[in-house]
């Protein structure tokens, strides 16, 4: 009898504990995927606006910085000149023969041989800034040893100048930027680059209507 009671007592608690479990389960899975609902549709607005603020914040800046600014047009005396004296004026002949030679290639201008035959007297310079001088360190981590490095800070040029032949005033003074190569034939290449790009801009501003 005993064992009978125990079993009986066995079965009634299971049972109960399943009709808990039927009971129940269904209302805890229901609370549970509401809430996940929930946040998921509070996630998705967040997201929206983040979204959306984002795009406006990455707009806005585009339409404030850069306001175009229209180049202006070069001065009367260069748009009218006929013939033009090229001079070097130091720093690189290899600057100078790029030069020389894409203003030629050009043929805008009728390029004599003195400045008294010369409506303007255009003339390439080549110059290098100092920055002063860059220090910094690398750490061996196999050693712990530390090594101290510098390296001068260099700004190569390219001046462009153009004056008016018989009053020597400056007209138009332009400055490129040649771009930094540690190679020599690198150097070289950017050189020629650097020059031919000042052409070319001469050549757009001379379009520009005054």
């Amino acid at each position: 009898m005993h064992g009978v009671g125990t079993n009986l007592g066995t079965v009634m608690g299971a049972q109960r504990v399943e009709d808990f479990s039927n009971a129940t389960l269904p209302r805890m899975n229901d609370m549970i995927g509401a809430a996940i609902r929930k946040a998921i549709e509070v996630n998705m607005g967040k997201l929206i606006c983040v979204v959306a603020v984002s795009v406006l914040l990455a707009a806005l800046p585009v339409n404030a910085a850069k306001k175009k600014v229209p180049a202006a047009p070069l001065p009367a005396a260069i748009s009218s000149a006929k013939k033009i004296f090229l001079s070097n004026g130091g720093g690189s002949n290899l600057a100078y023969d790029a030069f020389y030679a894409k203003m030629k290639e050009w043929g805008r201008y009728d390029v004599v041989g003195s400045p008294d035959d010369a409506d303007l007297i255009v003339e390439l310079a080549y110059r290098v800034e100092s920055g002063g001088t860059r220090v910094w360190s690398t750490t061996n981590t196999y050693d712990n040893s530390t090594r101290v490095h510098s390296a001068q800070i260099v700004d190569p040029q390219l001046l462009l100048t153009i004056y008016d032949a018989k009053t020597k005033n400056s007209l138009w003074a332009e400055t490129d930027h040649r771009r930094l190569a540690r190679l020599e034939k690198n150097r070289e290449k950017e050189t020629v680059i650097s020059a031919e790009r000042l052409v070319d801009d001469l050549k757009a501003r001379l379009a520009i209507a005054h």
